[in-house]
């Protein structure tokens, strides 16, 4: 009698070749309806402000949104859009629903004649230097300035964190593999090691 793992593997490697097309139609199916999933707006807004909250992850979302907010309003407020306007665009090109509705709700406070950085400080989706910096520029007038700073800054620190994730799960990647690949070899070799054992206990 083969041994217990030796037999599981056996049996998923002929459910593998026997129900092949279940298989790769489970896997398309997983993306396809993950896709349309996260197209799904009521989902979008349910899960964006959990991925800002994610270990390791959620500060690179953060930062990755807050590079794309300074870079796409400066670069707006320089070309002459009106503030309103330019905060209405770099809303929906935030790249998160959580960080799209909270510039949303500042542009309201702002078109009430509210400062720019303080709406936006109470929404607490930014850094504090962030909207620190938004208020210099107020102040002196060179807004889209000191957004570019803030944007050069945060890229800077994306690049950073990227590269430090990568080296992270390089590592991790290996031990997966080595996992699997020991998944697989222990029940192949468990019966040469069974019949061994039999021989040698016959003896």
């Amino acid at each position: 009698k083969l041994p217990e793992m030796t037999q599981m593997l056996l049996d998923i490697s002929d459910i593998l070749r026997q129900y092949w097309y279940l298989v790769i139609g489970g896997i398309v199916g997983f993306f396809v309806g993950g896709y349309l999933l996260f197209q799904n707006e009521q989902f979008r807004r349910a899960l964006d402000p959990i991925l800002l909250k994610l270990p390791i992850f959620g500060d690179l979302f953060q930062k990755t949104a807050t590079a794309r907010f300074s870079r796409t309003l400066a670069t707006m407020l320089q070309s002459g859009v009106p503030l309103l306007e330019a905060l209405e665009i770099t809303a929906h090109v935030a790249g998160n629903s959580h960080i799209e509705q909270a510039i949303l709700n500042a542009k309201v406070a702002i078109s009430e004649g509210s400062s720019i950085a303080e709406p936006l400080e109470r929404q607490n989706v930014f850094p504090k230097m962030v909207t620190s910096m938004m208020a210099v520029g107020e102040q002196t007038g060179a807004m889209d300035q000191m957004l570019m700073k803030v944007a050069d800054f945060y890229e800077d620190e994306v690049e950073h964190k990227v590269t430090a994730v990568t080296s992270l799960l390089e590592p991790l990647m290996i031990v997966f593999v080595g996992l699997v690949v020991l998944g697989v070899l222990i029940p192949l070799y468990l019966p040469l090691f069974k019949l061994s054992e039999t021989i040698s206990g016959g003896q």
